[in-house]
Order: C-alpha cells, then structure tokens, then sequence
C-alpha cells in the first residue's frame, strides 16, 4: 500500500513539474467578428440586430429600388423555363426563392446564354432558398433549370411551382 501511495505521489510531483515548465501564452484582447445577412441596401434580414452595418456594393444616392416578384409554373417538368427578362433601364437582384419546387438534382439560374449564375443541390420538398443577391443586367434573360450531377442518370428537369423575388434597381 505505501508503495502505491508513493507512487501516485511521485508521478503527481512528475507531472505537476512538467505542467509547470510549459510556458503558456494569452492573448491581450480577444476579438470576435458577428456577421449578419443583409439586403442590396443594407436592411438587416433574419431578425438579427448588429452594432453596426457596412455595404460594400451599395444602391447609388437617389436611386430607386422597387421589389420584384414572379411565380413560374413548371407543371410536371421540364428542362428549363424562362423567368423574366430583365428591363432595358433597370438590373435585376434575385435575393429569394420559395415555393415547393423541385430539380434533379441541381437547380440552376441561368442567363440566355446559358451562362450559370447560381446553383443549389435540391429535392422537390416545400423549402426557401437565400440567394447572396444574384445580379441580372439590363435585357438579361432569366432561367430556371435543373442540372443531373455528374455521373448522374437522367433527363434535367425542374417541376412544380416556384416563387422568385428581389429588386429592380436602375442599371447606371
């Protein structure tokens, strides 16, 4: 028994001196970045409350936004299906889509080029999907589309309804 108790002592000593001898640092001041989701305006989305808000790609002084809403109905599927096409003077910002739409298995906005603008992996489930702000220019063709993943089987298709929304602001 007292070689166990000396024991457990001894490698207590052990390992208190070797804690002893690390050299361990704090920092002085800790910081910590909040970041909040907002609009192309610079409104605060999602109920948060920041101290402050800084708007790297604001609207230009003066000018007016207005919101913009479509719905498009893709019925029981189809490859692809035109959104809008974007006004002569204005550029169009798709901040929201919501509704109880459907891709396999990517669903994709596209320009009339075929260019892709935003994508997000989907299933056909009532769903919102926050969008960063994707920009569409003056006469721009907007698309819904869906996308087969690589190595994927099948014919790409969106389905169902699906509501877009955002602003139109004057194209300077």
């Amino acid at each position: 028994m007292r070689k166990l108790v000396v024991g457990v002592l001894f490698g207590f000593l052990a390992a208190a001196t070797a804690a002893w001898a690390l050299e361990v640092t704090f920092p002085t001041r800790s910081k910590a970045q909040a970041r909040v989701v907002v609009d192309e305006l610079g409104n605060v989305l999602f109920g948060a409350m920041p101290a402050k808000v800084e708007v790297t790609n604001l609207v230009p002084a003066g000018a007016t936004t207005e919101p913009w809403s479509t719905s498009v109905d893709a019925g029981t599927g189809a490859a692809a299906v035109p959104v809008t096409t974007v006004p002569s003077d204005r550029m169009l910002v798709i901040t929201d889509l919501d509704g109880a739409y459907g891709c396999n298995d990517y669903c994709e906005l596209r320009d009339g080029s075929g260019s892709v603008r935003f994508q997000w992996l989907n299933w056909p489930v009532p769903q919102r999907t926050y969008g960063s702000g994707v920009v569409f220019g003056p006469g721009e063709e907007v698309i819904w589309a869906g996308r087969v993943l690589p190595g994927g089987t099948g014919t790409p298709f969106v389905v169902r309804r699906v509501t877009f929304m955002g602003r139109l602001i004057p194209a300077s």
